[in-house]
């Protein structure tokens, strides 16, 4: 049962623990990338970007087979990109991808990125990617994700902070804000991911660690209680049966009930003192016996 209590006990402070740490960690990210999302939105040239959109939608909407990115490295999507290659070129997209590369270098996060919403397909669509390496060409098309979906009722919404683990990237945060117009229009979207990667691998590291430090602990407590039971009860018990069983055995000669070494001071010295008591009234009527033979 002790062992049952200190086991249950140490579950339930892992458990705890871990998921009180998790959430504070979460919620820290989040809002980071909600702020550096701000950033990009707040120092952007909203003129360029709305000029890239326009020419990326523009062979968007114009072309038949649209090529997703669950595609990337096939013919077809090669083929789908190279449509918008030019795009590449102008000198509006390299001073917005600068841009969004100075702001992704500052804050030492994976990458930063303008995308657009198609409505109509519920497409997500990359304008230009700020990432150094593997980056997402114009025009290429990823699935919103479910929780991003009442962007298609509400523009104003946005990407609100959450938190994906897919084979390709790991674990990430993202969120992303609208970038406005001077007319008060949402041109596209500014987007930021942050690799969660190294802090969830500490996180299982310290998870661990607290594992191990509390499954020793439950076994010193364990020990210690077993021990501790063992000489305040069981051990005293035993006396207690041994003593009494020889008494029974042998009345007349027996004083091992009355040299037992129990002074606990607990329910197990009141039974002892019992046992003396009716010892010492049973060597009394045995006495009286005698006496009157």
């Amino acid at each position: 049962m002790i062992t049952m209590i200190a086991v249950t006990l140490s579950t339930v402070s892992i458990l705890v623990n871990s998921n009180t740490i998790q959430r504070l960690i979460d919620t820290s990210y989040q809002e980071r990338a909600v702020e550096i999302s701000k950033t990009v939105a707040a120092v952007l040239d909203t003129e360029k970007a709305e000029t890239l959109k326009d020419a990326v939608m523009t062979i968007y909407r114009d072309t038949d087979n649209k090529v997703g990115s669950d595609a990337w490295g096939t013919p077809e999507f090669d083929a789908y990109c190279a449509r918008f290659s030019q795009i590449e070129q102008s000198a509006e997209f390299e001073s917005l991808r600068q841009t969004l590369r100075r702001i992704q270098d500052a804050n030492a996060v994976d990458c930063v990125y303008l995308a657009a919403v198609d409505a109509p397909t519920e497409a997500f669509l990359y304008l230009v990617d700020g990432a150094y390496e593997d980056a997402c060409p114009p025009g290429c098309i990823d699935p919103l994700y479910e929780e991003n979906r009442e962007l298609l009722k509400n523009p104003a919404v946005g990407f609100p902070p959450y938190i994906t683990n897919t084979e390709p990237y790991g674990w990430l945060v993202t969120a992303g804000v609208p970038v406005y117009n001077e007319a008060g229009g949402i041109v596209c979207y500014a987007l930021v991911d942050i690799s969660m990667e190294t802090i969830r691998a500490q996180q299982n590291r310290t998870l661990l660690v607290n594992i191990l430090i509390l499954a020793a602990l439950t076994v010193m407590i364990s020990l210690i209680s077993i021990l501790r039971v063992d000489q305040t009860i069981i051990k005293p018990i035993n006396l207690l049966s041994s003593a009494a069983a020889h008494y029974s055995a042998r009345q007349e000669d027996s004083n091992e009930l009355d040299n037992l070494p129990i002074k606990s001071k607990d329910e197990i010295q009141v039974l002892y003192s019992s046992l003396l008591k009716m010892a010492q009234n049973t060597r009394s009527y045995i006495e009286s016996l005698k006496e009157t033979r």
